[in-house]
């Protein structure tokens, strides 16, 4: 094989974008390749729903002193900052409630209480096994409501419904040090800093991969466009690409590798963004959780002076197979959601309404990660370089901060890492 110094990146998500932008500013020779034609992966900033920028996949930057910061600062881009103004509305009883009453609900302190509650799960405890447990040990009596308000906001924040995910696993993700303050948008959209971290590099958009052959010496990436040999590869795609088999390896990956890969929950999330011609949800409103499909609701514009009447219902597990399996009548099931919320017929005020299904998405078949049962150590396991000639990136490789954006570029720059200091 070839004994060029190059370095191929396959994936220009958060990760490969932070791998390649890393392994240019080092001086070292790289090439990213995407199968899409734009950057970002599961990153994806729309420009034409509103005067805004309206985020379809990743929203926020989740804490003050997280790595996204660096790129924010160093291209000189634009934030706000939501924490002050995450109020909550629910929907109880089928009117709309204000936080302070959500929060006298067993709903809400069983989703305030999971992170605790899995803590203490016995090993092979699924994430509702241990609720049962807490619910019973506080002496409280959860109503069939309380456990829907429960479920929706399991289902978005882990992106799988609770009996997939294993309640033992949740010691692993510490997100240490990334802070307190974890909602902040960049003002810009992601899109943009994505276009400003790809600057200079040698990037090929609408070139999906095939197969990879790898030895010690080097690689040969094989494209529809042609192949593409060089010294290492950094392979930062969703791990649902490498569940299904979407690139063949040449040789197959060693069997740890492969069970990393299979041991790591696919999720699934989806939106439903709708722009009125008025704003016809209180002014306070910032999010708005309810015990159905539709789940949680935010607005993008939140403290812009622009801010247009657009809303986003966003939702995960299996939430969104239902919403898929209604086709064109899926934003239709969402409107009538809000409309029971509000109390107010919102069809003559609809101006558009997109739904975007990241599971569909045929590169990138998933959200975000999570760990079902005996998933333990897997992100670790995945994250491991193979023979000095293939590495792992990725927010599924991150046992610390999986499942955001800020732990993608993590693992982006550490497998950048790894590679400059075996070329010294």
């Amino acid at each position: 094989m070839t004994d060029t110094n190059r370095t191929i990146v396959i994936g220009a998500g958060a990760a490969g974008l932070a791998a390649a932008r890393a392994l240019h500013d080092a001086g070292a020779p790289v090439t990213l390749l995407e199968a899409r034609d734009r950057l970002g992966g599961r990153a994806w900033t729309s420009y034409d729903i509103a005067p805004h920028p309206v985020e379809l996949g990743a929203e926020y930057v989740h804490g003050e002193n997280v790595v996204t910061w660096e790129y924010i600062n160093r291209y000189g881009f634009n934030t706000n900052d939501q924490t002050t103004v995450m109020n909550l509305y629910g929907v109880l009883d089928g009117n709309l409630a204000p936080a302070a009453d959500m929060l006298r609900t067993t709903g809400m302190a069983l989703a305030l209480s999971t992170h605790a509650a899995a803590l203490d799960a016995n090993p092979g405890d699924t994430l509702v096994d241990a609720m049962r447990v807490w619910v019973a040990a506080q002496g409280r009596t959860a109503t069939d409501d309380d456990w829907a308000i429960w479920r929706s906001f399991t289902r978005q924040y882990f992106a799988a419904d609770p009996e997939q995910i294993g309640a033992g696993e949740f010691g692993e993700p510490t997100f240490d040090g990334d802070g307190t303050r974890l909602q902040f948008r960049i003002l810009e959209g992601y899109s943009a800093l994505w276009q400003r971290m790809a600057e200079g590099i040698d990037v090929r958009l609408s070139t999906p991969v095939t197969r990879v052959k790898w030895s010690r010496d080097g690689v040969q990436v094989e494209t529809e466009a042609g192949t593409i040999e060089g010294r290492r590869a950094v392979i930062a795609l969703p791990v649902s690409l490498l569940q299904r088999e979407t690139i063949a390896f040449d040789p197959p990956l060693p069997a740890a590798k492969t069970q990393a890969i299979s041991a790591i929950g696919a999720g699934a999330n989806g939106k439903i963004v709708f722009h009125f011609d008025h704003m016809p949800w209180p002014e306070d409103l910032t999010l708005l959780l309810t015990g159905d499909d539709t789940q949680l609701w935010w607005r993008p514009g939140r403290l812009r002076e622009d801010e247009a009447p657009v809303i986003t219902a966003f939702f995960g597990g299996s939430s969104v197979g239902r919403f898929r399996a209604l086709g064109d009548d899926a934003p239709t099931a969402a409107l009538s959601v809000l409309e029971g919320a509000l109390g107010k017929n919102l069809g003559a005020s609809l101006v558009s309404a997109r739904f975007v299904d990241w599971e569909a998405d045929p590169w990138a078949g998933m959200s975000y990660s999570y760990l079902p049962v005996g998933g333990a150590g897997m992100r670790a396991r995945l994250a491991e370089p193979i023979d000095g000639t293939l590495f792992f990136a990725g927010e599924a490789s991150s046992p610390v901060r999986p499942s955001c954006v800020h732990g993608a570029l993590d693992t982006g720059r550490r497998a950048a890492s790894e590679i400059l200091a075996i070329n010294g």
